[in-house]
């Protein structure tokens, strides 16, 4: 999408892996911690949008916009968005990429869609401060359509 619309694209796992001389985000995990993790995580974050760069579409991770510093930083830079994806959607993707995110790796199935369910719970409150939500969000083109629409929209929020 952000190709077809012209704009650059950033995900900020990639950002972090990218600069931390290719180690994976659990590897950095691991060695630094959460703590220090999300400390990086918001360096990296403020370093690559600390301009006023227009037409790029930024990707975080679920924790990131949990920290008040960063989500304050990100809803003052531009639109946020919400992709409001079901739990059931939610444990589908992660039960197979599980072993490549630091708080689930060690999850049993059961685990992992208690911690996916607990996590949600307890990262809503900051994730409906998003400028705009997307509910029941597959990536579906229906879907997609309404996030470009929100995209392309002129309104801030």
């Amino acid at each position: 999408m952000a190709k077809r619309l012209g704009y650059d694209f950033y995900d900020l796992d990639h950002l972090i892996e990218e600069e931390s001389n290719g180690l994976t985000i659990n590897e950095i995990y691991e060695k630094l911690g959460e703590k220090a993790f999300r400390k990086l995580e918001l360096d990296t974050l403020i370093a690559h949008t600390d301009n006023d760069r227009q037409n790029i579409i930024f990707s975080l991770g679920g924790g990131s916009f949990s920290n008040p510093i960063a989500r304050k930083w990100i809803l003052n830079k531009g639109k946020v968005i919400f992709l409001n994806v079901p739990v059931g959607v939610l444990f589908q993707r992660l039960i197979v990429k599980k072993f490549t995110r630091p708080l689930l790796r060690h999850l049993s199935d059961q685990e992992l869609l208690d911690k996916i369910v607990n996590l949600r719970n307890k990262r809503l409150p900051d994730y409906m401060e998003a400028h705009h939500m997307i509910p029941n969000f597959r990536g579906s083109e229906r879907d997609r359509l309404e996030l470009e629409r929100i995209i392309c929209s002129s309104q801030p929020n």
